[in-house]
């Protein structure tokens, strides 16, 4: 077990450190429910395209960032998202002529967006992609809400 998990779980009396990453992953899930009853989706941090069966509470990304995406990586991902008919998303933290860590420039930004046009892909924001898959706040909050609080629509 790493040293940091160790560390915790002493803290914690009497605890195992995979018993106290469950309850951590509880209250996790916990607000995934939450913020699912409010938001009509959420990203999450995992890697990857949303395709087939999507969890809109937790949807993977593609980090856009000059170090870690190249451009052989983002065609081979473009052609991937486009066999397996998914969506991506993209995002970075900032866009620089000197990025940070986190981040990505110009170029990079424009390179992105029209190797993503050129393999013929719309580019959307949020909501124009999930009212393209036929989810909308109008369509579908009112049955979260109240899903949320126990109620039918």
């Amino acid at each position: 077990m790493p040293a940091k998990p160790r560390r915790i779980a002493r803290a914690v009396r009497g605890s195992r450190a995979d018993e106290l990453l469950l309850s951590v992953w509880t209250c996790v899930a916990a607000r995934k429910w939450q913020l699912e009853a409010r938001f009509d989706s959420c990203r999450g941090a995992d890697k990857g395209i949303n395709a087939g069966i999507v969890d809109l509470g937790l949807l993977k990304v593609i980090r856009l960032y000059d170090r870690t995406l190249t451009h052989d990586k983002l065609h081979r991902l473009l052609r991937e998202n486009h066999d397996r008919n998914g969506w991506l998303i993209f995002y970075t933290h900032d866009v620089a002529d000197s990025p940070s860590a986190i981040g990505c420039s110009p170029q990079m930004l424009r390179a992105t967006i029209e190797a993503v046009q050129a393999a013929g892909m719309p580019c959307l924001s949020s909501p124009e992609a999930l009212s393209a898959i036929g989810r909308s706040r109008d369509r579908f909050s009112s049955e979260r809400e109240a899903s949320a609080l126990g109620a039918s629509p």
